[in-house]
């Protein structure tokens, strides 16, 4: 494909993005176009500023798009003092204004039609649940998720407080989409965990495949072991490294210790299987273990660790707790 048929239709392509209406193949024909020249950027940045007024005219475009698009462009000559605006600018304001009003109009309709919305969530234990296209979620403790019950076969689109792992079945004409505040979380064929942390950034890292993430100003591709961070204060979209191994061990049962102390491993046991597993004798925390487990009883687990370390295990009740002179 020649590069000026590649970006021809681009007034389009950012109108739908701006609108939140685009597929993850024109977000990332919209990232490559931003990314090749700087006056792409700024032209990008402009068209945002029509969005914003687009918005304040949505209580307007219930069907008549016409008035709309002259309100916005009364807006945009007043703005420019008189300047001359680019014919290639009024065409993307023109759009915007046409796709602003063909999606108000459908949430407009859409209100006509009892929706059902569906909620799952994870009080004092974590829970695994099958979606209506036979994706899979993992909703660890305290989490909760939400969809529309109604139009999710024709748009995948959840809301996510707190944290959960997905295991998605691609489907490239109706994407997956996590939505957490501002930020998108979008599937191209994947499986990812989706943490909001203490400081409400949001944390996102990828098990298998590939995610966009995207708000309504930056996007990022986040490959297989990769993991990014969403900082919701200035809307910035950042790759960190070295991330916790077992982010999202509630979820997948992986458990992976390099020369990990006993403490943090107790603990982790304790978080992903709801154990009570206790340190009896204070000299075991300096004791550290390297291992790994996939998939195994929590009762094989302890067995493997106390041999490893040379502990007795003792249970009592609902306890179990570990004992020995401890590692040097």
């Amino acid at each position: 494909m020649e590069m000026d048929n590649k970006f021809e239709n681009m007034d389009t392509i950012i109108a739908k993005v701006l609108c939140n209406e685009a597929s993850a193949e024109e977000r990332q024909l919209l990232m490559e176009w931003r990314q090749l020249d700087k006056a792409n950027e700024e032209e990008f940045a402009a068209m945002q500023s029509v969005m914003m007024e687009t918005e304040k005219l949505k209580p307007e475009l219930s069907v008549n798009t016409d008035k709309a698009w002259s309100n916005v462009q009364s807006k945009i000559k007043s703005q420019k003092q008189g300047k001359i605006v680019p014919l290639r600018f009024l065409r993307y304001a023109a759009m915007l204004a046409i796709v602003a009003g063909i999606s108000f109009l459908t949430y407009r309709l859409l209100l006509n039609k009892p929706q059902e919305s569906i909620q799952l969530t994870a009080f004092n234990a974590i829970k695994t649940s099958n979606l209506p296209d036979g994706s899979t979620v993992t909703i660890n403790k305290g989490s909760s998720l939400t969809y529309l019950k109604n139009t999710y076969h024709s748009k995948r689109e959840l809301q996510l407080n707190g944290e959960a792992y997905f295991d998605v079945k691609h489907n490239k004409e109706v994407p997956f989409i996590v939505r957490v505040g501002e930020l998108h979380i979008e599937d191209i064929g994947t499986s990812f965990n989706v943490k909001t942390l203490a400081d409400r950034n949001v944390q996102v890292t990828v098990m298998t495949g590939l995610v966009m993430m995207y708000d309504s100003v930056d996007t990022l591709n986040l490959h297989e072991g990769e993991t990014a961070v969403y900082n919701v204060v200035n809307g910035t979209l950042s790759k960190i490294t070295g991330a916790d191994k077992n982010e999202a061990a509630y979820a997948t049962k992986h458990l992976v210790f390099e020369n990990t102390g006993l403490l943090d491993v107790v603990k982790l046991l304790n978080d992903v299987y709801g154990t009570n597993i206790e340190i009896a004798d204070s000299a075991l925390k300096n004791c550290k273990l390297t291992s790994s487990f996939k998939n195994e009883n929590p009762d094989d687990i302890v067995a493997v660790i106390s041999e490893a370390l040379q502990l007795k295990v003792e249970h009592r009740d609902n306890q179990i707790l570990l004992k020995g002179e401890g590692c040097k």
